[in-house]
């Protein structure tokens, strides 16, 4: 059968914690608490009633009866005693009261002083409150620049400069329940949160504060409120405009000293309020840049038991890469369902070409957006000029290309998703699948091919040469209800003489499990090959496969396949393979592997 699944159990049991794990755990967490959180009781364990320890017992008690308890005499605190301690009370009182006097003259200079005197209360104060449906612009200023965020469809929006502007017009629609936004001055072809962007005209809606530090203010630079750090416009539909202006932060409260236009109070602002301004037009890109393939009739031959397994074409380049490596995926016509068919064709690495999908499988997430619209010094201050990876698919009707650009040296990639112009932070977990070695792609046993499409094996050493015939027949029953039954079997002769059928299987069992343990080494000799495998098929029109293994150390054989693919081989493995050829032909046992 062939194997056309690749190894998704793997994939799927990774992560997981036993349950055995989880009971220890939770043992371990019990047997903690119990031996450091025990309070040991002094109580009668008979349940009989608990006495103080303070007083007397009666003298004429006795064991039949109920003790008498004498409580003791309270002595009397002395005068003098007690004009110490109102004297100590006092001067306490007045230091307290001194303090309170200082915070006021302190922050009175800075604006703080409307804090401390305010009576504070746990219900938030409605400073301005108007519905987002209403509102039909939203222009930010903050330390990145500005953006604007407007509703989609409305044209009244004016031109406004951005701190990562691309000249083009609004980017993308975002909704939040039947509301529409969208994001001015960044290239279309980004795509932007719809959640994220929808809660900027939501947060300028509504402003609440914690309290109502004054009714007006005769210095506004006291608050940071002459020169804002945040401000935000709000256009509504019927042309009323409002500005919500956020300065500085107080000294001992959470949030920030806010004012709305056409009030000249001056509010605290709840805590955090500032932070949802207080963005780059990049913390509006979506941060999901691929999104997983899923299953239907159209990508239906792509998919098995719900994972997508097969693709038309992959190809890898880069610097990663001294040639591009393409991938096929083949159910039908091999052995092994993933086949390389450059730069030298063989038999991939089922579990690598599966990953290698993941993007398509699984989706590809970034931790975030580092530019938006970059000119090319950027691009190439992020490697794109000469990428780590490139990795291009084809499903059908399907194209992605994700380009991998520098590393920062923190565990994250600058990448690249098609021709958007975004460059975003990816963990390099999330990216692995772009990263294998060629030799990492290869299937990693040097032969891939069923004993049922081989019509003979020769095996030539510098003294001889071995010729193995072998001859497929079958066999079928038909049972008492008409059910047939076909088996294979083959006849396997050397010299003309047959050979163990069942020995020359173990003997290419050890073929196929024949395997590469490490890279090849760059100094390779140019020399003869100590022995040559050829391999003809029944199917005559098959290339016949020739391996040939040149000695490299006194460790090592490389063993190249026609079209130049190496691996490197024990010499032990090599030797042994020799061995069990003497092993067949003198009638001995091949050993299972």
């Amino acid at each position: 059968d062939k194997n056309i699944s690749a190894n998704f159990d793997d994939k799927k049991n990774t992560g997981k914690l036993s349950g055995e794990a989880v009971n220890d755990a939770a043992q371990n967490n019990t047997d903690g608490a119990d031996n450091n959180g025990k309070i040991e009781s002094r109580e009668n364990v008979s349940g009989d009633e608990k006495f103080s320890d303070t007083g007397f017992i009666d003298e004429n008690s006795s064991i039949f009866t109920a003790p008498t308890i004498k409580a003791q005499k309270k002595k009397r605190n002395s005068k003098k005693s007690r004009i110490i301690k109102l004297i100590i009370a006092i001067i306490v009182m007045l230091a307290l009261v001194a303090a309170a006097i200082g915070i006021v003259l302190i922050f009175g200079e800075s604006g703080g002083d409307d804090v401390s005197s305010s009576s504070s209360s746990d219900a938030s104060i409605s400073v301005k409150a108007v519905s987002a449906s209403d509102i039909s612009r939203v222009e930010v200023h903050n330390q990145y620049g500005s953006y604007v965020i407007s509703a989609a469809g409305d044209s009244s929006s004016e031109d406004n400069s951005s701190d990562n502007s691309s000249g083009s017009g609004s980017s993308s629609s975002s909704s939040s329940d039947d509301l529409s936004w969208k994001l001015e001055n960044v290239d279309e072809r980004i795509p932007i949160d719809d959640e994220v962007i929808a809660g900027i005209p939501e947060a300028a809606a509504v402003v609440n504060a914690q309290r109502k530090l004054a009714d007006s203010a005769e210095s506004l630079a006291n608050y940071g409120l002459d020169n804002p750090e945040i401000t935000i416009k709000v256009t509504l539909k019927n042309g009323e405009e409002y500005t919500i202006s956020i300065g500085n932060a107080t000294s001992i409260d959470s949030g920030r000293y806010i004012q709305v236009s056409g009030d000249d109070a001056i509010y605290l602002s709840e805590s955090g309020y500032e932070e949802t301004f207080d963005t780059s037009t990049t913390y509006f890109a979506e941060l999901v840049i691929v999104s997983a393939l899923e299953e239907s009739s159209t990508y239906s031959k792509y998919f098995s038991s719900g994972e997508l397994i097969g693709y038309d074409s992959i190809k890898l380049s880069g610097s990663i890469y001294p040639q591009p490596v393409e991938l096929a995926f083949t159910p039908d016509d091999a052995l092994i369902a993933y086949q390389v068919t450059a730069p030298i064709s063989d038999a991939a690495n089922e579990v690598t070409a599966v990953d290698i999908l993941s993007p398509l499988s699984g989706s590809l997430y970034a931790s975030e957006t580092y530019v938006l619209s970059p000119d090319a010094a950027t691009l190439s201050e992020y490697g794109f000029d000469n990428p780590t990876s490139v990795v291009e698919y084809t499903i059908k009707d399907v194209y992605l290309k994700v380009t991998v650009g520098k590393a920062d040296g923190d565990g994250y990639y600058a990448v690249m998703i098609n021709d958007i112009p975004a460059i975003y932070k990816v963990s390099e977990a999330n990216i692995d699948f772009a990263m294998y070695s060629t030799d990492d792609i290869y299937y990693t046993s040097i032969l891939v091919e069923s004993i049922s499409d081989i019509q003979s094996i020769t095996f030539k050493t510098p003294d001889n040469e071995y010729l193995f015939e072998l001859e497929h027949t079958s066999t079928t029953t038909t049972d008492e209800d008409g059910n047939t039954d076909t088996k294979t079997d083959i006849i396997v002769r050397y010299n003309g003489a047959e050979i163990s059928s069942v020995d020359f299987r173990t003997f290419y069992q050890h073929l196929l499990l024949m395997k590469s343990v490490e890279a090849v080494p760059s100094d390779v000799p140019d020399t003869e090959p100590e022995y040559v495998l050829t391999l003809t098929h029944v199917d005559s029109s098959v290339s016949d496969t020739v391996i040939k293994f040149t000695k490299y150390s006194s460790r090592r054989y490389i063993a190249e396949k026609q079209g130049g693919r190496q691996l490197c081989i024990t010499s032990d493995t090599v030797n042994a393979y020799v061995t069990y050829i003497q092993n067949l032909i003198n009638g001995e046992e091949v050993p299972e592997p």
